[in-house]
């Protein structure tokens, strides 16, 4: 079986997802979020550190673009933290962004993005607002009754303005009727939004049955435990997979007529994946680069990063001088990079890079 995305046309190909962590600095502390992904205690990046990435990712791309087909060279910076908005300088690194594309604009269009928690105040949201072209925006049932006003209002502004955007509201299990209450406001509002389940990595509740069942109904697809026959009052949903970020489906096989919303176990271990052709995250705090925030799986089958910033022009001269081969999936878990096509043979991985790749001669 192999899994890809819907064969693409210039309308509907793949965004090559660059991801950033500016800043692990946050305006939030949410029981579900470890100091992996956000800690107070460390100072913003400088400007002057962040201008640097910017340079390197804009190049970092465009020696990826050279081996797309012309329908594929698009591009998604997508700024985030912690908490990127929180960060001083926010409004000069995103004039900057747009500054240094346009030396690339006719060989691929970007677009910047953000994931965000949009609790922003007036003043600094509306300097950024048009700033950013695509929003994912995650509700937080943790958040006092101001900040949830607060939200809320911004995502009425987005709507107002006409800007693409999706509210991803994170189901807290011990805060559930309050995400319900949310999933009924954007219902109510007309606003875009998508449930997302929680990992369990970190000490919180797990979900209740009648929380799986809703999920299973939301999804239609069962979970493999059968409530039924169960005792156990609480679940980890963990192993039964978790949905994409940007809500892309998988095809599950050749011929793109059959799709999910997410595959069980997401497990591919030793697979062929192409998640280095339509990713790359940058730590800026560590400075380390990966091709994937949460697979971070390298060439040489390891979980490591491909380099550091210190590293820049060395990571781009080997890209250039000889085009990647397939990452060999070393993990019992995709937690992101799902909507990469993948295959379980190198022969069949090939077949599905031709419709994202120039014709080259990839045998590994």
């Amino acid at each position: 079986m192999n899994y890809s995305v819907i064969e693409p046309t210039l309308d509907d190909a793949p965004v090559f997802q660059i991801t950033w962590e500016t800043t692990l600095k946050c305006n939030l502390d949410c029981s579900y979020c470890s100091k992996n992904y956000h800690n107070n205690a460390i100072p913003h990046p400088t400007l002057e550190e962040c201008l640097k990435t910017v340079d390197f990712l804009l190049e970092y791309v465009d020696a990826y673009m050279a081996y797309k087909l012309p329908s594929q060279r698009r591009a998604g910076l997508n700024v985030f933290g912690g908490e990127s908005l929180f960060h001083p300088n926010i409004v000069e690194i995103l004039d900057y962004i747009k500054i240094q594309h346009e030396q690339y604009k006719d060989k691929w269009s970007l677009s910047i993005q953000t994931i965000t928690n949009a609790i922003v105040k007036e003043k600094i949201w509306d300097r950024i607002v048009d700033k950013i072209d695509y929003w994912t925006v995650s509700y937080h049932s943790e958040t006092t009754i101001e900040q949830q006003d607060l939200f809320k209002q911004n995502l009425l502004d987005l709507k107002q303005k006409g800007k693409h955007f999706k509210c991803a509201i994170m189901m807290h299990p011990k805060h559930w009727n309050n995400s319900i209450s949310m999933i009924e406001w954007c219902k109510d509002n007309n606003i875009p939004h998508l449930p997302r389940q929680l990992e369990h990595d970190f000490d919180f509740d797990y979900y209740k049955k009648d929380q799986i069942k809703w999920f299973d109904e939301l999804y239609g697809i069962t979970t493999k435990i059968p409530l039924h026959k169960k005792i156990i009052s609480i679940i980890n949903l963990d192993s039964n997979g978790r949905s994409c970020c940007g809500g892309n489906e998988m095809h599950v096989n050749a011929d793109y007529s059959s799709s999910q919303p997410y595959i069980p176990n997401n497990n591919f271990k030793g697979w062929h994946c192409s998640v280095h052709y339509f990713f790359v995250f940058v730590k800026q705090v560590t400075k380390e680069v990966f091709v994937n925030k949460d697979c971070m799986m390298n060439f040489d089958g390891k979980i490591a990063p491909i380099g550091y910033l210190s590293d820049a022009q060395l990571i781009i001269d080997n890209i250039k001088q000889k085009q990647p081969p397939a990452i060999v999936c070393g993990k019992h878990r995709c937690r992101c990079g799902l909507c990469a096509p993948k295959a379980k043979k190198y022969y069949d991985y090939n077949n599905i890079m031709r419709h994202y790749l120039e014709p080259v001669n990839t045998v590994e």
